[in-house]
């Protein structure tokens, strides 16, 4: 191991409590350690964060959450971290449940709507993160319906991030 890498080693671990931290001879083990402590060290500035999140927005504290509650009022029960996760546990959800329904849709080959809903199966992808299949998705719409300037530039966003 390099003196950086002690050195890098050494400012990561820095801050693990009890002198926990020891450096394996095997790398994996180490990439892990390091893992772990970026992990707990990222823990740890989160709940900071929130503590002064709430104390800079006066934020009140979290209620229990009714039973039957609708899904804007769990949402509302929650803390201002564990909202935005909610929020995008919900988007992601929202998202799974669009791809099903387009390509439901495509099934059905309606020329009226196809090019909508591939289109917009091909968005889902991209907000999912899966810029792979996006790019697939948006080349075959492509090819299938023609381009436009907005088909050309998420291909041409798309081709950067699976480079």
């Amino acid at each position: 191991m390099s003196e950086d890498s002690e050195d890098i080693i050494k400012k990561l671990t820095e801050d693990v409590p009890d002198g926990k931290a020891t450096f394996p001879a095997d790398e994996d083990d180490e990439f892990n350690l390091l893992l772990d402590n970026f992990i707990q060290s990222e823990l740890k500035n989160i709940e900071e964060e929130k503590n002064n999140t709430r104390i800079m927005l006066e934020e009140p504290e979290p209620q229990p959450i009714k039973q039957n509650a609708s899904d804007d009022e769990v949402a509302d029960a929650l803390e201002l971290a564990e909202q935005k996760l909610y929020t995008a546990y919900r988007n992601y959800v929202d998202s799974i449940q669009a791809i099903a329904d387009a390509q439901a849709g495509l099934a059905l080959n309606d020329g009226n709507v196809n090019g909508r809903l591939a289109y917009a199966e091909a968005v889902c992808y991209e907000y999912l993160g899966d810029f792979q299949t996006a790019l697939q998705k948006f080349t075959a719409y492509r090819d299938t319906y023609g381009s436009s300037e907005a088909v050309e530039h998420e291909i041409s966003f798309l081709q950067t991030r699976v480079q």
